[in-house]
């Protein structure tokens, strides 16, 4: 009783900074190229603009300046605390910003008490006596050369790790109590679920990183692990960062991807789920005499989106029941099961960071992919959002066809977009990809449906493919759907490269949530797949 008293102290204690994590960051607003102005708290803190990104020389003096700002703000008791700031006015998310200057005055500006306004402005003092220490000492580095890489170990220790397992698995078995069929996946997974589980990763990063907070003399909190992160980042990513601190601040991106995130596969980017173990699940068969049938040659890739703050697999629950249902049919053909590779991206960068943290995500995805999909003689790939973004990125390797549902073409001012790394250069980079692989695969017939609801900025999306990719010889169509073309829509020819489909009573982005809960997503992967 008492272990089950503390864990209940616990979670709800997670609870109370989770709702602190999604209120500084995690929602980030829609993001412009140039920098919005903060909100001031009381009369010591002016309204700033700020140079960005970190690599620009006056990136970090200008954060330095806000962290005086902050630390030389006069708090009074005795005045209403109000917020003054919005809680979505900072753009980038909590874990992935340089900002540290300006994540102490956004704090500051969204407190809603006394001591969380206190415990900005000593957050603030402590970094700039740290760096003062660190001056003092001689250090080359503005923070000390390995406190980047020390803060990496530690979220990636054992116990951390076995800790983060642990707490995946308690949610897996609680979910799967909750549904009818417990041995199937979900393809998304509850708001609520989620953020039980980051509020757990959040309380086991910030213990792992005890020593580190100490060390600079940052609160033992979120607003004090956020702060530090920023610092490290910051630091690593200045001009004048040695090659020893810019590598941990690498390590630390890695370190952090791999924590927060919901997948517990080993390396948490890729998993194969073959269609013999899909059968034992979903069919209970077993092979008679301990022979093994041949390999399927078919393949299907599901690319993840963000989800809610909480990269996982997605897509699992309806192609399971869709190899399960081509497995019932009685005309059915030998063959016509496929395996899955689900492809996911825990650093929340469209695909374009790579596993050690460095910008190379483009090029070891693909590389990955393509070791598994050259296997296969029909290849196709899903996706929604940022996974759509992906099946798009990554088209020139299918040889069937691509489902995304309201794919980013373009990441420069989207608001889904929250890492504070994310240049203009990279997301020019990544627009450029995702137009010359889809040139690639409508080439050599690679069928290309999207779909999208009537959301603002999907539709801004699609649009700028129409235009740009004519330039290419990409063509698009587009069409609203009815209750026959996801019944039909394999077996209607287009002269369009891609089909874009318009679910016209679908107001919001999450159009693939919708889709499963109008009972309609299962249908257009069995036609299109």
């Amino acid at each position: 009783e008492m272990v089950a008293d503390r864990w209940l102290f616990v979670v709800l204690y997670l609870s109370y900074i989770v709702v602190h994590a999604f209120q500084i960051g995690t929602l980030p607003a829609k993001r412009n190229q140039h920098p919005a102005p903060v909100h001031s708290v009381g009369s010591s803190i002016e309204t700033l603009n700020f140079a960005w990104p970190p690599s620009l020389t006056g990136f970090w003096d200008d954060q330095v300046d806000a962290c005086r700002k902050a630390a030389a703000t006069i708090i009074d008791d005795s005045k209403s605390l109000r917020p003054s700031g919005s809680r979505t006015k900072f753009r980038e998310h909590s874990r992935c910003t340089a900002r540290f200057g300006e994540v102490l005055i956004h704090a500051l500006s969204t407190s809603s008490t006394f001591d969380e306004r206190k415990i900005a402005v000593e957050n603030a003092k402590a970094i700039l006596s740290y760096l003062e220490r660190n001056r003092q000492i001689g250090g080359n580095d503005p923070v000390r050369c390995g406190l980047s890489s020390d803060l990496a170990t530690s979220i990636s220790s054992k116990n951390t790790v076995k800790f983060r397992r642990k707490q995946l698995q308690e949610q897996r078995n609680f979910s799967k109590n909750e549904t009818l069929n417990s041995d199937l996946p979900d393809d998304f997974m509850p708001e609520d679920s989620d953020l039980e589980i980051i509020g757990r990763l959040y309380y086991s990063a910030i213990k792992a990183a005890a020593p580190y907070l100490s060390e600079v003399g940052l609160s033992l909190d979120f607003h004090g692990f956020t702060a530090l992160l920023a610092l490290c980042r910051a630091a690593s990513g200045s001009p004048t960062a040695s090659d020893r601190l810019a590598a941990g601040g690498r390590a630390l991106d890695a370190a952090l991807s791999n924590h927060f995130n919901g997948i517990s596969a080993p390396g948490c980017r890729f998993r194969f789920s073959s269609w013999q173990s899909q059968r034992k699940q979903i069919c209970g068969e077993q092979l008679s005499d301990g022979k093994t049938r041949g390999r399927p040659q078919r393949l299907v890739v599901a690319f993840s989106s963000l989800g809610n703050g909480l990269v996982r697999h997605e897509f699992g629950a309806s192609l399971s029941k869709l190899n399960a249902c081509i497995h019932s049919q009685d005309e059915r053909k030998e063959g016509h099961n496929f395996d899955v590779l689900f492809v996911a991206d825990p650093a929340q960068s469209w695909y374009c960071k790579d596993s050690h943290g460095g910008f190379y995500g483009f090029e070891e995805y693909e590389r990955r992919i393509r070791a598994v999909t050259r296997r296969y003689s029909q290849v196709s790939f899903v996706g929604d959002s940022m996974g759509g973004s992906g099946a798009l990125l990554f088209s020139h390797l299918a040889t069937d066809s691509v489902v995304a549902f309201s794919p980013q073409v373009f990441l420069d001012g989207d608001e889904h977009v929250g890492r504070d790394d994310m240049t203009l250069i990279i997301c020019k980079r990544f627009h450029e990809r995702l137009l010359q692989s889809m040139a690639e695969a409508t080439k050599k017939g690679v069928t290309v449906k999207i779909h999208r609801g009537i959301d603002e900025a999907d539709i801004k999306h699609v649009d700028c493919l129409y235009r740009e990719g004519k330039d290419l010889g990409i063509s698009t169509s587009f069409k609203r759907a009815t209750n026959l073309d996801s019944e039909n829509v394999r077996h209607t020819k287009h002269a369009s490269n891609i089909v874009v489909t318009e679910h016209a009573e679908c107001a919001h982005h999450q159009i693939a949530m919708h889709l499963k809960q109008s009972g309609v997503l299962l249908k257009i992967l069995r036609c299109n797949l």
